[in-house]
């Protein structure tokens, strides 16, 4: 286990199954035994009873446990329960977010009535922090919390969506295609050039898939990781945070079916303002003039190109966007089964996606089918399995929005047969968008399979004593094929050209946890033990084939092509990792947490192939103080310190390694084929590392109608790896090294409200806020700079870099040499005479927000419920900048030729200081930068639950009824698809707006 460079002999397909079949089978027979003990239990007797708050109404949802059991049950709509509880001695634990759990123990009652009062906000809910879970008003880190529940009625395909503004610090991106998966990090960028994304976890076990692969009706919580205390028991892979996803279980002791369908539509969120007909031909006048040639209305049809005159004769245009998109269907069906005796614990499901996006052939389709099992096979001994099974099918080639925005609409795209015009505007710089997209055959799926084995030993011997196995294990499958016919325009010139890709990958991690939980009278002690092995393996082939004889059957006989080509790859990594982590507390009040992780990993050199991450972090709760004890306003005030050291180890594979090439070259009659090192070894390559200081405050007033927290952190990251310029003595161009440094410091604000609340109305809102700052403090070799990545010693890391423009030069301006009215001034900084690129160049704006916020609410009515999410991410000061000359820029891509998003370039009858002449020309290469804020009304959802006493005559426990709709509005001045993708109509896909309708049903 210690060898960290261990090959193994083989990976069979078989291999893998039949381990997955062994394991399935001797849980079940575990099951099994679990079960004949439960029957021969002690003899069951039914409890019933009512929940309800310090105001007498009903609270519903209240978990009622039977204790040292898995037996439980939830109260429904009227705070009511019933419990058949089967121990010798039953006690029955109630316990809601928000309130003090109650213990009372049954004896002779058959009738069991809790009144709750409030509790110190939600100090007994319970988080995920690694390797176990642990009370909130225990935690000393910065941890947020998402109730998978609560977005349960919006139109989320991923679950990655359902935290679109849900938690400060987690940043996700919007998605622009169906079955995508948005970008996310959590707070800030702590590395140039590894990864930044934040490690996955699911149900305690690292993930290395897509997120994709889990559908979000079976995803129970989220939890986010955000500073280095927190994150710590992850190491090396925490620093760039953790999200925690947990699945769900049984609630109820009895089975409770779900049946979770919704159906709607997809739309663009923003279609792009093209030119229309006469736009477009008032933009052909204007260019001639502008390039000095004859520019007469009268002979416009001279102007044009022959399929364009036919149309403009005719009067016909059209609109090529349209041509290429349509609305979308969006559907999703989930059934599931649960439930949970004195013994066993079961959450069953099946699930269906279909998503069709916007532009056609742009299709997605998801099958997923989840089983999680647990059972206690004695009072000691718990054994668990958690598998889930994915297909996702990407299939088929879309057309061509680019293509498409840039036709005249003076153009058709077939002829009088139906058939497909290759170049519609006689110009082969516009070929026709729908050409891919009736002529590729395109297959594209990915299958994955992912469990978690468990087994748990409580030592009767020592209570609060613990040893854990944890098995996991994700093998994932990608089949992606495309072929184009000789009939086709791709493949015409190379006698038709197809391509086969397979590619597998499998993962595996055995962890070893032993923990010890208990209380010492006002003393709390919780410590966690971790050894873990990790194995991650991979390969992939690639067979491509043209100039065939017959292409008839496509990509079946890629043997038939006359030219082939064949590739294949394979890598394997291996990691070991020793974890301790110690929490005190005392009199709930005074806590200290101490975790220490290392790791050993296959990929870093090998002076490096180690390295331990401390952290430290302190809590105390100030509202359990006498000094506040009659301060009857103030119901939490707690005060969190943290600091740590994490790593990053999401290096290349073998970057520490010299790698070797192939190259031929011809002698003669046959090819001669040489090897020859392409890389330099660096054996003292390692983690990029991030220390990170926390300062947190979490508080709550007036019987927890005002809550939240608010975060400031401070980080620093060194040992970046870069690439390292070499002198050409060495025969190398760089080599990977760590060598760059980089600072970091935010704040984070969470407010919740509790607006109204009594008996028929609950109003609740929360108000999130971030605002984070990155700086580049040390590069490689003693520079200060890097003009070509553009990386700054004193600036971000995503600066731009170069002349800034400052308006228009206009008619009777005294206008310099090498420019024109119509064309942008350059500011001259250091004011000599004359733009050179060492005095006017400067670091000007910068691709990261100003800042982020979202505001979410949720109004309930009896049985009626609203909610909404706003989100927003804004710049100003230079902030949240990007590219857009496709908007800004008249001459970005041939206006004399193609079409072009309708903005109001300058001429002299009408002088603009925002849009250059339509000719223009940079006499000085700059950027054309355009602000990305927006504020955006993400999520809106409007459900009715029907009344119980409906439901028990037509035997169902649950139904709602909802619709819901995305993205419905944007406010921003960008001009393109999407502001937070950053996409301009030439560079990307829209953004999707839903609208669904869906049921809920519940027996």
């Amino acid at each position: 286990m210690n060898n960290l460079n261990y090959q193994p002999t083989s990976n069979p397909v078989r291999s893998l199954l039949g381990k997955w079949i062994g394991f399935v089978f001797c849980f079940l027979c575990v099951a099994v035994l679990g079960m004949t003990s439960e029957a021969s239990a002690a003899p069951a007797k039914v409890v019933r009873g009512k929940v309800v708050d310090s105001d007498n109404r009903p609270v519903v949802g209240v978990t009622v446990l039977e204790l040292n059991t898995t037996n439980g049950t939830t109260t429904d709509i009227n705070g009511d329960y019933q419990l058949t509880v089967k121990g010798p001695e039953p006690v029955l634990q109630f316990s809601y977010i928000g309130y003090e759990s109650q213990e009372v123990a049954v004896g002779t009652k058959t009738v069991i009535n809790i009144t709750f009062a409030s509790d110190n906000v939600q100090l007994d809910d319970v988080v995920v922090v690694g390797y176990g879970t642990m009370r909130k008003k225990d935690v000393t880190g910065s941890i947020a919390k998402v109730n998978m529940d609560e977005k349960a009625t919006f139109a989320n395909t991923n679950v990655l969506q359902s935290l679109q503004g849900a938690i400060p610090g987690l940043n996700i991106g919007m998605t622009t295609g169906a079955g995508t998966e948005p970008e996310m990090t959590v707070r800030s960028t702590t590395s140039i050039s590894a990864s930044n994304n934040p490690l996955v976890v699911v149900d305690g076990a690292i993930y290395n898939g897509s997120v994709s692969d889990f559908a979000p009706s079976d995803i129970q919580s989220v939890d986010v990781l955000k500073d280095a205390s927190s994150a710590a028991v992850y190491g090396s892979r925490a620093a760039n945070g953790v999200i925690m996803i947990t699945t769900r279980m049984g609630s109820t002791e009895k089975p409770t079916i779900r049946v979770n369908s919704y159906w709607g539509v997809n739309t663009s969120t923003n279609k792009p303002d093209m030119m229309d007909g006469p736009q477009y031909i008032q933009k052909i006048l204007d260019y001639r003039r502008a390039q000095g040639l004859d520019y007469d209305r009268d002979k416009i049809l001279s102007y044009l190109n022959e399929a364009e005159r036919e149309n403009y004769s005719k009067g016909h245009t059209m609109d090529s966007y349209d041509a290429v998109t349509d609305p979308g269907f969006v559907q999703n069906y989930s059934v599931s089964m649960s439930g949970r005796t004195r013994t066993t614990n079961y959450f069953a499901s099946v699930n269906y996606n279909n998503q069709d996006g916007i532009v056609m052939g742009d299709d997605y389709d998801r099958f997923s089918a989840r089983l999680n099992l647990e059972t206690n096979i004695t009072s000691w001994l718990k054994v668990g399995m958690k598998a889930n099974y994915s297909e996702s099918d990407y299939s088929g080639a879309t057309a061509d929005l680019i293509a498409a925005n840039y036709m005249s609409p003076y153009v058709k795209l077939r002829d009088e047969n139906g058939e497909l015009i290759r170049f519609p505007m006689t110009d082969q710089l516009g070929i026709n968008p729908l050409g891919e997209y009736e002529q590729a055959q395109d297959l594209d799926l990915h299958k994955s399979l992912f469990g978690i084995f468990y087994g748990e030993v409580s030592f009767p011997f020592l209570k609060g004593l613990k040893y854990k196995f944890n098995y996991s294990h994700n093998y994932r499958w990608s089949d992606v094929r495309k072929f184009w016919g000789t009939d086709t325009w791709t493949g015409a010139p190379s006698g038709g050209k197809g391509s086969i890709a397979k590619g597998d990958a499998s993962d595996y991690i055995v962890d070893n946890i032993v923990s010890f939980d208990r209380n010492f009278g006002k003393h709390y002690v919780n410590v966690t033990l971790l050894y873990s092995y990790e194995h991650n393996e991979g390969s992939s082939v690639t067979a491509a084939a043209s100039e065939f004889a017959n292409s008839s059957l496509g990509w079946n006989a890629l043997d038939k092509g006359a030219v082939q080509t064949v590739s294949s790859s394979a890598y394997d990594d291996n990691g070991i990792s020793q974890m301790a982590r110690l929490h005190y507390g005392y009199d709930n009040r005074y806590l200290v947490t101490f975790t220490i992780r290392r790791d050993g990993y296959s990929r870093f050199g090998a002076d490096n192939k180690f390295g331990t991450f401390p952290s430290a972090a302190l809590g105390w709760v100030a509202s359990r103080e006498a000094f506040l004890s009659d301060v009857k306003w103030i119901d939490l005030l707690k005060l969190r310190l943290s600091y740590g050291l994490n790593g990053n180890q999401a290096v290349s594979r073998y970057a520490s390694l010299a790698t070797i090439n192939t190259s031929r070259y011809v002698d003669g009659p046959d090819p001669i084929i040489t090897q020859y090192t392409s890389s330099m070894e660096n054996a003292s390559l390692c983690w990029e590392s991030t220390k990170t200081a926390n300062i947190g405050l979490d508080f709550a007033f007036l019987k927890s109608r005002i809550s939240g927290s608010v975060d400031f952190f401070k980080s620093k990251s060194k040992d970046l790896i870069m690439q390292q310029s070499l002198p050409y003595m060495t025969g190398f161009g760089s080599v990977w090294a760590n060598v760059g440094e980089l600072k970091n410091h935010g704040v984070e604000v969470t407010l919740t409200t509790v607006n109204v609340q009594n008996e028929n109305w609950n109003w609740t809102t929360t108000f999130n806020f971030s605002r984070y700052r990155n700086e580049i403090t040390k590069l490689y070799g003693g520079k200060t700079e890097d003009i070509t990545n553009s990386w700054f010693v004193g600036y971000p890391i995503h600066s731009f870099y170069g002349y800034e423009t400052d308006g228009i030069w206009q008619e009777g301006d005294d206008i310099p040499e090498g420019f024109k009215p119509g064309y942008f001034r350059i500011k001259d900084l250091d004011g000599k005479e004359g733009i050179t690129p060492d005095g006017d160049r400067h670091v000007y704006a910068y691709a990261d927000p100003n800042y982020r916020f979202s505001i979410s609410s949720n109004l309930t009515w009896k049985n009626l419920s609203l909610s909404f999410v706003i989100n927003s991410v804004q710049g100003g000061n230079g902030y949240y900048m990007a590219e857009n000359p496709y908007a800004l820029n008249p001459n970005a891509y041939f206006p004399g030729r193609m079409n072009m998003v309708d903005m109001p370039y300058w001429t002299p009858e009408r002088p603009s200081n925002k849009y250059p002449t339509i000719d223009y020309s940079p006499t000085y290469g700059h950027y054309f930068l355009q602000d990305r804020s927006f504020v955006r009304l993400q999520d809106l959802s409007i459900a009715y639950d029907f009344p119980k006493r409906i439901l028990n005559k037509i035997g169902m426990s649950g139904l709602r009824a909802y619709v819901s709709g995305k993205n419905l509005f944007t406010v921003t001045d960008w001009v393109g698809y999407d502001p937070e993708a950053g996409q301009s109509v030439f560079n990307g896909t829209p953004s999707m707006r839903s609208y669904i309708l869906g049921i809920d049903i519940t027996f």
